[in-house]
């Protein structure tokens, strides 16, 4: 009994999630993928067409294959079967096993060695998260500086890798494990849209999972902004809705923080020696311009002598580090 062309699609496309069948093929059972492929198409193979099926070399002609409708497949080899045309037969089974390769064994070793990558830069991943995420003045997540750092990494730093891996495998195919499903998906194209969302997808969620949510250590502190997002980890982690302003146009505060209804301008320098008035200064106009109850300037070194009169001249806070954890303005506390 055949089964009708108009339902073949939806019976390949069912095909095609192993754990949707009961009976379907294991990624290595070649001759059952072709048998798979024949049911959907209510077509009967016989032994020689699915050994010469599971044997096949596509070559160029899967660059071409790769990319049609699920309901290809079963469609053309019920065509290509009632018109007796044996090679063609053999063609479209052996793309049939190709599709299913890439899809259950390709792409499964592809994100075992992006997963691999992505550990390996985690630190710095997760540095750039910190510093890229942030909140504007309503609250919500800014992330397009992050999406735009997950798109540098996928095309500098990722695909060079698994194009790397990939290489080490056709120089010595025992060197990478599954090395050889590897290859039935790289190199891959930066053109290859769908790609490279799946590889900023598995890349983010990684990162999502794995990042460390605690601020960096001081030591480990290298910029200006790495110290600007520290002090906001720090702030928030104290109680305040705190976020950076941004670089640009800043207008004297690096980062604002807010708390039962007080609003409080932060400078942040990251000097190695004493800060002096200057800070104090434009500071203090920050709290004018952003309408803030109180102004503070943090730093891990100290402050001069002139920034410490400029201070008490204009009610600005000179704080390190430590007290920053703690800092509650004097009006503020109960």
């Amino acid at each position: 009994m055949g089964v009708d062309p108009a339902k073949s699609g939806d019976t390949a496309r069912s095909n095609l999630t192993m754990d949707q069948t009961s009976n379907a093929a294991p990624a290595d059972d070649t001759g059952g993928m072709v048998l798979s492929l024949a049911a959907a198409a209510g077509v009967n193979l016989t032994p020689e067409e699915i050994s010469a099926a599971a044997s096949h070399v596509l070559g160029e002609e899967w660059q071409t294959l790769k990319n049609m409708p699920t309901d290809f497949f079963p469609r053309t080899l019920k065509r290509m079967h009632a018109s007796g045309n044996v090679e063609q037969v053999i063609k479209i089974a052996a793309a049939w096993i190709r599709v299913r390769r890439v899809e259950m064994c390709g792409m499964a070793a592809v994100r075992k060695a992006v997963l691999q990558i992505v550990a390996e830069n985690l630190e710095v991943l997760t540095r750039q998260r910190r510093l890229k995420l942030y909140q504007d003045a309503y609250g919500r997540t800014i992330a397009e500086e992050w999406f735009r750092e997950l798109h540098y990494f996928v095309a500098n730093i990722l695909i060079p890798g698994l194009d790397e891996l990939a290489q080490r495998v056709r120089d010595d195919p025992n060197s990478v494990e599954n090395g050889r499903d590897l290859l039935l998906v790289c190199p891959i194209d930066l053109s290859d849209e769908s790609m490279i969302r799946q590889l900023l997808e598995w890349t983010h969620q990684y990162v999502e999972q794995n990042a460390d949510s605690q601020p960096p250590a001081m030591d480990e502190v290298n910029s200006p902004m790495e110290f600007e997002a520290a002090c906001v980890e720090i702030l928030r982690k104290s109680g305040w809705n705190a976020r950076r302003t941004g670089c640009v146009g800043d207008q004297g505060a690096d980062v604002i923080a807010s708390r039962d209804g007080i609003t409080v301008v932060f400078q942040c320098k990251l000097y190695s020696i004493p800060v002096g008035n200057s800070a104090v200064q434009e500071v203090h106009a920050a709290k004018a311009i952003y309408g803030a109850h109180a102004a503070a300037v943090v730093s891990p070194s100290g402050f001069t002598k002139s920034a410490r009169q400029a201070a008490a001249a204009t009610n600005v806070h000179l704080l390190d580090v430590q007290s920053l954890s703690t800092f509650v303005p004097e009006f503020t506390k109960r």
